[in-house]
This record gives structure tokens, C-alpha cells and sequence, in this order.
């Protein structure tokens, strides 16, 4: 990934990697119905919930971020900080949720 990439970017290109091996996929909207440190997107990729929290390769992780980090691997789903579209298949390879 380049210098200077967006944000955005990073995760487009993780969305549309998830619909070409089939997942399904939703952004999460900040606001009133949504909770400090909910992931940017959700997904489920052979059956598994994953969050996905997408930074730039300088972003920061916040306090909020990580407490929510935890809450959903305590219900065994998983929440990713992902910095790339090269991190995130990855990530989710050696997390065996595709091959």
C-alpha cells in the first residue's frame, strides 16, 4: 500500500475482497446507535463474525477501539485492526477463517 493512502481506500478494498470470496459485509455507521469502538465494518466469512477496524499504517488504535476489541473476542467473534487489503487476507488466513 502506498504512502498517503486514505483511510476510505484501505477499506474499500477489504469490502470488496470480502464479496469476491463470498462474505457478507456492512459498514457501521457512527452515531446515536452505534457504540464507542465499534468496528468500521462487520462481516461474516464462512460463518464467522468479524469486525474490522481499518487504518491508515500511521492511524492510532483508540482506548474505546480496544475495549471493543475485547468484548467481541470474549463472544468469540473476531475484531481485526487492519492496515492494508494484504493485511487483512493475512490476518484472516492465519485466523484459518479462509485458506
Amino acid at each position: 500500500m502506498k504512502q498517503g493512502t486514505l483511510e476510505s481506500e484501505i477499506k474499500k478494498e477489504i469490502k470488496d475482497y470480502i464479496e469476491e470470496i463470498g462474505g457478507f459485509r456492512s459498514a457501521v455507521a457512527g452515531g446515536a446507535y452505534s457504540k464507542p469502538g465499534d468496528p468500521d465494518l462487520i462481516a461474516c466469512i464462512n460463518g464467522r463474525f468479524v469486525g474490522i477496524e481499518g487504518k491508515t499504517p500511521s492511524g492510532r488504535i483508540s482506548q474505546a477501539q480496544l475495549e471493543r476489541k475485547e468484548e467481541i473476542e470474549h463472544a468469540n467473534g473476531y475484531y481485526l485492526i487492519v492496515r492494508s487489503k494484504a493485511d487483512f487476507i493475512d490476518q484472516i488466513q492465519a485466523l484459518r477463517i479462509v485458506q
